[in-house]
């Protein structure tokens, strides 16, 4: 993968993906082979489709959530809030992209780098 000349200038830059986890094989590891299968698990079609947060890095589980949103329509949607110590209430509320939004989406997802 390409990384970029200096990672910590491209904060908030929008050819760049921040992933949510980070995950990683030991060069040191003992069980190389049987993490090699826990990752084929964990990025596989299967488990990214049923994600609940954020989006899927498997382009084959992110059709499939597009899928299963579009059957849905207007049902999908978020609601979400906070309050701080102050009493002070934070809510965001949205619902599904249309279709330009997730062709915006699909693109954006296939310029990103890694940082």
């Amino acid at each position: 993968m390409e990384k970029h000349e200096d990672c910590e200038t491209v904060l908030m830059k929008p050819d760049v993906f921040y992933p949510q986890t980070l995950a990683g094989i030991s060069a040191v590891s003992d069980h190389k082979e049987q993490a090699q299968d826990f990752f084929r698990f964990l990025l596989g079609k299967e488990n990214q489709s049923s994600l609940f947060t954020g989006f899927p890095v498997n382009r084959s589980a992110f059709q499939t959530i597009l899928a299963k949103a579009e059957e849905a329509g207007s049902e999908v949607y978020i609601d979400m809030g906070v309050m701080d110590e102050d009493g002070n209430v934070y809510a965001i509320t949205g619902g599904f992209p249309d279709e330009k939004a997730i062709q915006d989406l699909q693109n954006r997802m296939e310029t990103v780098r890694n940082c």
